[in-house]
């Protein structure tokens, strides 16, 4: 049996990660507000694909105008902000009511409100041209 996790203010929280961004979100109940950073997230996220990423764990769920979300998003561009938000909501949104199975069932079925496995490219290894720094030296 799963517990809801609240804080004092009768929140949920849960972190989003994609590729180099992070968010915290915190998830109550509400009339459908999002800030980002502290702005609205249509002034936050311009492009429409961005606020569509975000909102998608409600749409899944039809619980769009229930929750207010407020996150504080580090770290990426854009894109990769925007689904480190979106993988924070569907995360704060199983943490908020576990019991409630039909919820968590749809958001761990939803392929893509999972984690990504996109890794950050860490770049050509050190010593990859050694042998061609050696030999340039001895010219």
């Amino acid at each position: 049996m799963r517990e809801a996790i609240h804080d004092a203010l009768g929140r949920a929280y849960a972190t989003g990660r994609r590729k180099c961004s992070s968010a915290r979100v915190w998830v109550f109940p509400g009339d459908g507000r999002v800030s980002v950073n502290g702005v609205s997230l249509v002034e936050y996220f311009r492009r429409a694909s961005h606020v569509d990423e975000i909102c998608q764990p409600f749409l899944t769920t039809s619980t769009s105008c229930e929750f207010d979300v407020k996150c504080t998003v580090k770290g990426g561009g854009l894109s990769g902000q925007a689904g480190a938000v979106r993988l924070g909501v569907a995360r704060a949104l199983q943490v908020y009511d576990p019991e409630q199975a039909a919820l968590r069932d749809v958001l761990e079925a939803h392929p893509a409100l999972g984690q990504h496995c996109d890794a950050v490219y860490g770049g050509a290894h050190p010593l990859l041209h050694t042998r061609r720094l050696v030999t340039a030296a001895l010219i």
